[in-house]
């Protein structure tokens, strides 16, 4: 036989009989609502219960020693319905002593049908359909609130077993309701087609309900019900309340509001953790809570001097996200231009916030939209950053900046006043300022013309005026800005004049020569030099002009171009040369300026020749080593023949053609570098056994050098990490230069093989530490697995051939010993290895 137990709880207690019915079996069967009372009923030979003074254990303790009623196997109670059919709430509040086969809880049929709630053995049975929920769950001598609540739309019947949701089950055929509001419903007492069905028990809460209690109501009712049972005939309250919410790291005070006689206790929770508080004295008292995550707080039980209190209310305290702001806005912008940043907000409105340009702070409260638009008129470049924030909630964090260029204005100069011949034309010049590309508008007095899209600068205007013609700027603008204009050029029509060039000569390096010039008064001759950009020197009121040369260090060949006084202008032919005798400049015939040198000896390992591309025809020569003459050193090539590195100059004499130029060379330094000198062995090793061995290298000498392992990338450092097992070599040479390199082979790291095997085969045939031979003191004790010493090596002896007194020891993991000497430090090595045949 299958049946089902439904369990619920109300708190609620309703006006009216007809509404609900409370039973608290306080020395009476009477209901709350002034209804009749409960109706004992007995069966299979049941005998009356009693009421009396026990002990209520719940799966969450002791409630406390209240009023209950015991009843015996058989006996149970009738609830006269008035009102309920398809749809209730029921609370049942009790316990069975003992638990086995069926136990009924609650009949619906009027003692006509089996169906109905029950207990099977540790299970909630709802007979005919089987077990729900958690199977097995209950215990005997153990109180559980039961609530059930049918929905008449749906047929669904909500378990609740101490406040949670026990199991859903849809009641499809009617089982469990009533056959008309009249239907009387019986709890505990069971007499039909197989009676006996009942268990002995104590009740101390039963309630009835036409109306459906909703989960936070039911849950409530659980959390209570030590308080909701209690026979105090005043019970004390206690009620929590409290703020909404808290920013990270702060605090807020609940309240609890407590009635009854002091000291109290009361018992919170924030979902997770239970707190208690002893020996309160006032009311209402306050609760610290400092919430990491949005917490609801609420209280378990409380009691005062001598009674359980109901408890009620609760505070949700949220955490609020930090809120956040940033600044962006970068742009460029013209002087006294507004412009416009955007701060980007999170958080709860209204924001407030703080920000600067590092010349004055300013405050913004009452925000609230995101992006707030704020619109600044910069006078200068300037940055500007938010220096704090805050939302509705909390203070916030800032970040960004918007850094204002503040654009210089554009300018515009006209320039190219001139005088051109009649049906001449010349350019006349736009000098810009800003940023391209300008645009500009000018004027000849009568017609204007703008010009678009100016790149180059200064920008030059084609003008062909037929009469005496003023030019002048009227407006200008970059890419950024509008700008000011200024200056303006008037075009006369004049003669064409004439102008000739004189003053080739020859002069000694580092000295000058004197240009004439001679033609049209006044008139404006252009040249150029050794075909550079075009120069202009003035005629005087006498039609001539000098142009001093300044010292010269290069030939100069000075030319004609054309000639222009007023708007007149033209070409003009003639040149006048200055030849420059040569200043020496020092070479290396091998093209470097390095001599190597043998370390510490200082033997010279290979020299240098200094040349200077001077002819010895035309020249007489010294050289000087550190601005000392060097005796004998005549020619125009002076070889190094002992290692003497630093300046080295020659002075020239020109002798042919003119004489008297002498001549001193920049100083040309020879540096000295050298092959490396490597010690025995020139390297450690360290870090033995280890995954990340590493090789130093001391090499000494004159050059700077790098360092190359097993024919890989050079490198600067001295040391190379990380280096694999096995044997390596070391190239060392000098950074860049043609001194010879060294060499280091045969670098043996350190480290043991995991296995070998001894079968003559010749390969893996003995057992040794490669590498340890060159390791002066090393040796290498050999154990078996139990402790016993088997073999002394010495590194420089063959190794371990796998036997003990010429007997072959079995396949096993051998331990190992091996003290050694690294970086003069005596270190000791324990491992093991296998011998496998």
């Amino acid at each position: 036989m299958n049946r089902i137990l439904f369990l619920f709880f109300i708190l609620i207690s309703l006006p009216t009989y007809s509404q609900s019915q409370e039973y608290y079996f306080n020395n009476s069967l009477t209901g709350t609502n002034g209804g009749q009372p409960l109706t004992p009923l007995l069966s299979c030979g049941a005998t009356t219960g009693s009421f009396g003074l026990n002990p209520i254990i719940t799966s969450d303790g002791l409630c406390g020693n209240l009023n209950t009623y015991c009843f015996t196997a058989g006996e149970g109670f009738q609830y006269d319905n008035s009102t309920i059919t398809d749809e209730y709430s029921i609370n049942v509040f009790f316990k069975f002593t003992t638990l086995g086969s069926y136990a009924r809880i609650i009949d619906f049929s009027d003692s006509t049908s089996d169906s109905g709630f029950y207990l099977l053995n540790n299970c909630l049975n709802f007979y005919p359909n089987g077990n729900v929920g958690t199977c097995p769950f209950f215990q005997p001598d153990i109180y559980y609130l039961l609530t059930f609540v049918r929905d008449s739309a749906t047929n669904i019947i909500s378990v609740y077993v101490n406040g949670s949701l026990f199991s859903s089950y849809t009641d499809t055929t009617g089982i469990y309701k009533l056959a008309s509001n009249t239907t009387p419903i019986i709890f505990f007492r069971d007499d039909n087609q197989v009676p006996c069905e009942v268990k002995p028990g104590c009740v101390k809460y039963i309630s009835v309900s036409p109306t459906q209690m909703t989960p936070t109501e039911v849950n409530t009712t659980w959390m209570n019900i030590c308080t909701v049972v209690n026979p105090c005939p005043v019970l004390p309250t206690a009620l929590l309340s409290g703020f909404g919410s808290v920013c990270p790291g702060s605090s807020t005070a609940l309240n609890v509001a407590l009635t009854g006689t002091q000291p109290w206790s009361i018992t919170y929770t924030d979902g997770v953790t239970p707190v208690t508080v002893n020996g309160i004295t006032a009311s209402p008292y306050q609760i610290s809570v400092s919430p990491t995550a949005t917490k609801t707080y609420s209280l378990i039980a409380a009691n005062d001097i001598s009674c359980i209190a109901t408890v009620s209310g609760s505070a949700t305290v949220s955490v609020n996200d930090v809120p956040t702001a940033t600044l962006s806005g970068t742009a460029s912008v013209c002087p006294g231009t507004n412009t416009t940043l955007s701060v980007a907000l999170t958080g709860t409105p209204p924001w407030s916030i703080g920000y600067t340009n590092g010349f004055y702070t300013a405050n913004v409260t009452g925000i609230t939209a995101s992006p707030y638009l704020l619109n600044v008129t910069p006078g200068i470049t300037q940055t500007f950053t938010l220096t704090d924030m805050m939302d509705s909630n909390c203070i916030g964090t800032v970040s960004g900046a918007a850094a204002l260029t503040v654009n210089d204005l554009p300018t515009a100069v006209l320039s190219g006043t001139t005088s051109v011949c009649a049906g001449s034309g010349t350019p006349l010049s736009v000098t810009f300022t800003g940023t391209p590309p300008w645009s500009f508008s000018y004027t000849d007095g009568s017609v204007p013309t703008t010009v678009n899209g100016i790149t180059a600068n200064p920008y030059l205007i084609p003008v062909s005026p037929s009469d005496d013609t003023t030019y002048t700027i009227t407006a200008v603008h970059d890419i950024n800005c509008t700008g000011t204009v200024s200056g303006s050029a008037s075009v006369v029509v004049n003669d064409l004049p004439t102008a000739v060039i004189s003053g080739t000569t020859s002069v000694c390096y580092g000295t000058e020569a004197t240009i004439v010039f001679a033609g049209t008064p006044n008139a404006t001759v252009t040249y150029t030099v050794n075909s550079g950009s075009s120069q202009a020197i003035t005629l005087d009121n006498s039609g001539n002009a000098t142009l001093p040369t300044g010292d010269l260090t290069q030939d100069k060949l000075f030319t004609l171009q054309n000639v222009v006084l007023g708007s007149c202008s033209q070409p003009l032919t003639g040149s006048a040369t200055v030849t420059v005798n040569d200043k020496p400049v020092i070479t290396s015939l091998s093209g470097n300026n390095v001599i190597c040198v043998a370390w510490q000896t200082n033997a010279l390992l290979s020299g240098l020749t200094l040349h200077t591309d001077l002819s010895p025809a035309s020249y007489t020569f010294q050289w000087l080593y550190n601005d000392t003459m060097i005796p004998g050193a005549n020619g125009t090539d002076y070889t190094l023949t002992t290692a003497s590195h630093g300046n080295y100059k020659v002075i020239a004499t020109r002798i042919t053609p003119g004489s008297g130029c002498s001549m001193e060379s920049e100083a040309y330094t020879v540096i000295q570098s050298g092959p490396p000198s490597l010690s025995d062995p020139g390297y450690t090793l360290s870090h033995f056994f280890s995954e990340n061995q590493s090789i130093t290298i001391y090499a000494q000498g004159y050059g700077n050098y790098e360092y190359s392992m097993d024919g890989g990338a050079f490198q600067s450092s001295n040391i190379f990490e990380n280096v694999p097992s096995g044997s390596h070599s070391i190239q060392i040479r000098d950074t860049g230069l043609d001194c010879a390199s060294a060499f280091i082979k045969d670098i043996q790291t350190i480290n043991y093989p995991h296995f070998f095997t001894p079968n003559g085969d010749g390969i893996n045939d003995t057992w040794t530490i490669p590498g340890l031979e060159n390791i002066p003191g090393a040796r290498i004790c050999i154990f078996d697995r139990f402790g016993k010493m088997i073999k002394n090596l010495q590194p420089t002896q063959r190794g371990w051939d796998g036997t003990l007194n010429n007997r072959q020891l079995p396949s096993t993991d051998y331990w190992f010993v091996v003290e050694y000497t690294e970086n003069n430090t005596v270190k000791q090595f324990k491992s093991h290895f296998s011998l496998k045949r």
